[in-house]
This record gives C-alpha cells, structure tokens and sequence, in this order.
C-alpha cells in the first residue's frame, strides 16, 4: 500500500510538472521558429532578406535593422544622394548624414555574416523625372546633363563603394518608371549609369551591378499608367552592363487578391534574360483589417506560397520582401501592410511560410 501511495505522488508531481513547463514552450513558440538554422526538408539557390525602411528614426531604423536581420540572409538599404559636394565643395562624403547609417549597417553585417544590397535613388519617386533632394540652390529642373549634377553623383558613387562595400549595389530604383515619363531624362541616366559602372568595377570587380526594373511597368499593367506591350528590351539598353536582372514587384497594387494573379506570373523572365534574377521589393499586402476592396492576411500568405513554389524553375539569386515591419508614413499618415509583422508587432499567416522557406539548406554555387 505503501509503495502504490509513493508511486502515485510520484505521478501527482510529475503532472503538475509538465503542466507549468508546457504553457512556457507555447509562449515561446515564436523564438523557435525565428532561427534560420537551414534545417528545412527542402533547399533553395537563393538568398532571402529584407528592405529596411528609412523613417527619419535613427534609433528605430536600427532596432527594426537588427530586427530583419534575424530572418534574412542578405539586407537591403536604401539611400538617396546626400549632395554633399554641392552643398560645399570642402565638403566631404564621410561627414554626411549618411555616415552614422552606413557604419551602423556595416557592422551588424560583417558581425552576423550578412549580403549586402545597396540601392541608390537618383529620381524623386513622386516626379520620376526629377532628381531627388537636390538642394534648394539648384534648380529643380537640373537634370543628370548638368557636368556638375553629374560629377558629384559618380563621387558619391564612388564613396558608397568604398564606404559601405556593399555585395550587390543598384543603380537606380525602379528606373522604368523614369522612361515612361520622359525618354529623355532616361537616356542621360544610361549615360550616367555606363560611368558609374565603370567606376565601381574599378575598385571592385566582384560587386554585382543593376538597376531595377518596376515588373509591372515593364508588362505594361501598372495601375494608374498609360498600357503598353512589354517593354524587354530595355535590358538591352544596358548593353553588357548588367550583373543582375533585378525587379520590383506588388501585385497586390493590381488585384486583392492572390487567384487573380495570372499562373506562372514570373516564369516568363526565363524567356528574356539569362542573366540571374533578385527580386528587390517583392510584396503583396496583408491588411489586418477586413474591408471591402483590401487584401488580407490570408490573401498575402497563400501569394507568399505560391511564389516560393513558382520561382523554383528561375535562375534566382536573392528574393527581397519589401518590408518585414508595418509602418505608418510619416507624411500622410497612410499604413503600408506589406510587412509579415503587424503594428501591433503579431506575426502575419505569411511570417511563417517565410521561416519555413529561410530554414530550407542555402545552396552555395561553387
């Protein structure tokens, strides 16, 4: 009797035991499945990563750095010319208000054994004909012609590339969207973009070198633009100074939702180019809020799935989500719901299908 009494409270404590152990294990839940530990059944040739948005927040811009660092392979940071030189000709380019930026980036980079995509902005996204931030001494109607304009973007080119050594560095952003708009201004871009190329080949060979083409634009079904047939060969354009084919791409700016996306969407670059393909700001918003004519959660996460399980049959070298975080623009206040973490920082259905693809072994080309 004595015996089955000790068994039995044996059986009491260990009960009691797994029940305090267990609510922590789902709380924690979320801890596990953030490790990029490459334990996946499956592989993948591509790196996966992140755009970390700049919001005019040094102190958040880093936490939500170190943030998408976590879930990402390679990290992609945006800057648009800081026109130090024209500002001061005595001025220099490491005493910009870049430079806080790119050391911070630098760092947490080298120490976790990131990729590196920088993207530099030359066009003013609201007026893509226009150059971006020019100082108010200047003209606004001073284009890429102008020997000084242009001088002191190859300089600050030639910075960055010093500076930041970025691994894949994009020269211009979504630069389709310039020539729609005016043909002109694109053609004094190529000029500029040939002796940029040059110059960053010169100190690095290794750096792979772009621009980045807006997909929709390119297809000639961006909402709100004039429709047109696709316009591929604007690749040629480029001539041999292409690394990378790298595109943005939001279908959910053309349909809320993920069926009305036409099957095989990006299949058809293997038909254009041979050259390896980034996705540099691949998106499909995620609204938390159910309202007529809004994509939802369930929405961006069934695009997610089927776009990992498309882009198996591309040359595909990195895939960049463009945003892991929600955020409300400062200047009108609008929220962008393409990230996989809500405001309320709970991870989407598509946070998930996100790991799920970041744990799959990396395959590294020989």
């Amino acid at each position: 009797m004595k015996k089955i009494f000790i068994n039995l409270a044996i059986w009491i404590i260990l009960f009691f035991l797994i029940i305090q152990i267990y609510p922590d294990s789902q709380n924690n839940s979320n801890e596990r499945i953030t490790e990029n530990n490459n334990t996946g059944s499956e592989s993948r040739k591509y790196f996966m990563g992140f755009n970390v948005n700049w919001q005019n927040d040094m102190s958040l811009y880093k936490e939500q750095f170190k943030e998408a660092a976590k879930y990402s392979d390679i990290i992609m940071s945006v800057y648009n010319p800081s026109w130090e030189k024209l500002k001061n000709p005595n001025n220099s380019f490491y005493k910009s208000s870049n430079i806080e930026r790119i050391i911070f980036e630098q760092n947490l980079i080298k120490e976790n054994d990131k990729k590196s995509l920088l993207a530099f902005n030359i066009f003013d996204s609201k007026n893509r004909d226009k150059l971006i931030n020019l100082p108010s001494n200047y003209k606004q109607d001073s284009s890429l012609d102008t020997e000084i304009i242009f001088n002191n973007l190859i300089e600050e080119i030639i910075f960055f590339t010093q500076a930041y050594e970025p691994d894949y560095f994009a020269i211009g952003i979504e630069i389709n969207l310039t020539y729609e708009k005016n043909p002109s201004i694109f053609r004094s871009y190529l000029n500029f973009y040939s002796d940029a190329f040059k110059e960053i080949k010169k100190i690095n060979p290794n750096i792979k070198v772009f621009p980045i083409f807006q997909y929709e634009e390119l297809l000639g079904i961006m909402s709100g633009s004039a429709r047109h047939t696709p316009r591929w060969e604007m690749v040629n354009m480029f001539s041999k100074q292409i690394d990378v084919f790298a595109i943005s791409s939001i279908p959910s700016r053309l349909s809320v939702t993920e069926r009305d996306v036409p099957a095989n969407y990006y299949n058809q670059l293997t038909n254009i180019t041979t050259r390896p393909i980034i996705f540099t700001g691949i998106g499909f918003s995620g609204s938390t809020n159910r309202l007529e004519e809004t994509p939802t959660i369930s929405e961006q996460n069934r695009f997610m799935k089927t776009f990992f399980a498309d882009i198996k049959n591309l040359n595909c070298e990195a895939v960049i989500w463009i945003q892991l975080n929600d955020f409300s623009d400062q200047d009108n206040g609008i929220l962008h719901e393409y990230g996989l973490i809500d405001k309320n920082e709970k991870h989407k259905d598509a946070f998930k299908e996100w790991i799920k693809n970041l744990n799959n072994k990396k395959i590294t080309k020989k």
